[in-house]
């Protein structure tokens, strides 16, 4: 039902938007619902710590979207200014990521905001205010006024089979959820923090909708959506222009794309975290036009509600103590680091049909020239006037098929001009690749393809590609989150001042058991879990623990 629910939303998009601009007057049409929710991991922050942050995408039953494949996150400040923007991969509506908070972020109330392109549609949008302070831009102002400590209490005493109220400093702590807790459970992410052991308003966040938008928005489906404009200089049709995009992964084939009538032009990637893309006009001449990415835009909302807190004598004390924590834990950044978690490209579709030569396994040679000759019985080259242009030998096929151009590829992008590779030095290539079947791409036709790719993946690095990239927002990568672990628990000679003692934006609820380390700091920890039931049921749990001397 929701894969027959996708489908019809998608065939909706093709007939009502071709040949039409992303953000289109549409009247009369019922968007699906979706609503964000985020879990962070602290809303008070200082200059130097991370905010971790999980997001569930989900529909009006509280179940995960089937729909946007892409969230934003902004940190918006009080002169409604977005001073940063992520955007974040959702698998089965889940993601996460997270922010430094650096030295240019200046003290004072923000808002965290978390929407998809789908719900821009109805002006909605997550919200939640995240407090500040940068001790390095100004000074702290302290205000002799009494602070209400909040009353620790657990909401639900038996979440945890085995929690103590005590713990020792770097000490291993492993508690079990009970069953009553991860039954019929869908996501759950975990933090577990020094707490700030002040009031603040509260942290809980809302998620709003203020009508349907005049303004319609393309939902991202598939992957993070680009949108370009092509233009002319000399009044040329912009329409049915075919563009070639490619990724600084030259495991993926370029993708082929057509403007509109507008000369406007939209493509999807997926798993991609660069900032740049390689564009290029196919079979045009490129000087008449200009290709330009047009930025995302935000939400239209105005914020006038953004809170105040007051510093005194309590809450400056502990922001001196955690920005000294903030500092010895960053100079030793290098030996807690995250681990950026690769997603295994799909293999494209040429993977088990082309012939790879490893240059390494044969004589080398000086020029892209002389290997093809020498080593390449598959292809080869015509040349007419000092004008190169390489084809490909089909099986069984006759001298005919070495009229009909082949398509070359290196380094994942379309070469246009063969002469540019025919002197190439043949000695930064690493390997070429042989597809003998017919292949079209756009609205051309080719007679094979050859895949050269070299080792440095810098073939376009001059004056041949340079004017072809473009920047654009990256996707955040997939992490593994680094708190400690059991050597450098044990080597003394590493400080250990972490506040954050553990995030896990996707717990493994099958092993039921959370396994973190207390750290150097002690004082009163919080334990908070957010999540969704099976059905849609919100989860939030918080317990207390102390770390002792």
């Amino acid at each position: 039902m929701i894969k027959k629910s996708i489908l019809n939303f998608a065939f909706f998009l093709i007939l009502n938007l071709h040949g039409q601009s992303s953000k289109q007057k549409i009247e009369n049409i019922n968007f699906p619902i979706e609503k964000i929710q985020i879990h962070n991991s602290n809303n008070f922050l200082i200059t130097g710590e991370t905010l971790y942050y999980s997001i569930n995408c989900l529909n009006n039953l509280n179940l995960p979207s089937p729909y946007s494949t892409i969230a934003y996150v902004e940190i918006i400040d009080k002169n409604n200014t977005s001073i940063l923007k992520q955007k974040v991969s959702l698998n089965e509506g889940h993601g996460y990521g997270d922010i430094f908070i650096n030295s240019k972020i200046k003290s004072g109330t923000y808002k965290i905001v978390g929407y998809t392109q789908l719900m821009k549609n109805h002006k909605a949008f997550y919200e939640q205010e995240l407090y500040v302070i940068n001790p390095f831009t100004s000074k702290i102002k302290v205000k002799n006024t009494s602070t209400y400590l909040p009353d620790y209490k657990s909401t639900n005493k038996k979440a945890f089979s085995n929690l103590k109220s005590d713990y020792k400093r770097r000490e291993k702590v492993k508690i079990n959820l009970e069953n009553t807790v991860i039954d019929n459970i869908e996501k759950l992410s975990v933090s577990i923090r020094k707490t700030n052991d002040f009031n603040l308003p509260n942290r809980k966040g809302e998620f709003k909708s203020n009508g349907k938008n005049q303004t319609f928005y393309l939902p991202e489906l598939r992957g993070s959506l680009i949108h370009g404009k092509l233009t002319s200089t000399t009044n040329k049709n912009l329409a049915n222009i075919n563009l070639s995009i490619a990724t600084q992964h030259n495991d993926r084939l370029p993708i082929n794309v057509t403007t509109n009538i507008k000369g406007e032009f939209f493509f999807n990637l997926t798993n991609i975290t660069d900032d740049k893309v390689y564009i290029q006009i196919v079979n045009q001449p490129k000087n008449e036009y200009q290709i330009s990415i047009i930025p995302h835009k935000g939400i239209e909302k105005k914020f006038n509600d953004f809170t105040t807190i007051t510093i005194d004598d309590k809450i400056a004390t502990a922001i001196q103590k955690r920005n000294i924590y903030a500092q010895i834990e960053n100079s030793y950044a290098d030996v807690k680091k995250d681990t950026i978690i690769n997603i295994k490209s799909k293999s494209n579709l040429f993977s088990k049909i082309k012939e790879t030569y490893n240059l390494d396994d044969y004589k080398r040679f000086k020029t892209t020239k002389e290997t093809f000759i020498e080593i390449i019985p598959l292809a080869g080259f015509n040349s007419k006037n000092n004008n190169y242009q390489f084809y490909v030998i089909p099986d069984n096929a006759s001298k005919i098929f070495r009229h009909l151009n082949a398509l070359v590829i290196v380094d994942g992008r379309i070469l246009q001009n063969h002469n540019d590779l025919i002197n190439y030095d043949a000695r930064k290539i690493k390997s070429i690749a042989i597809v003998r079947s017919e292949y079209y791409y756009g609205n051309s036709r080719y007679k094979g393809v050859i895949l050269v790719d070299t080792f440095k993946n810098d073939f376009f690095n001059n004056s041949i590609g340079a004017s072809d990239s473009y920047t654009i927002m990256p996707t955040e990568p997939y992490k593994k989150y680094f708190f400690q672990s059991e050597k450098n628990r044990m080597d003394t000679r590493i400080p250990d001042y972490r506040t954050q003692l553990y995030w896990n934006p996707n717990l493994d609820i099958t092993s039921k058991a959370i396994v973190f380390f207390t750290s150097d700091v002690t004082g009163k920890f919080e334990i908070e879990i957010e999540g969704f039931t099976k059905k849609g049921v919100p989860i939030y749990i918080k317990d207390y623990f102390t770390v002792n001397e």
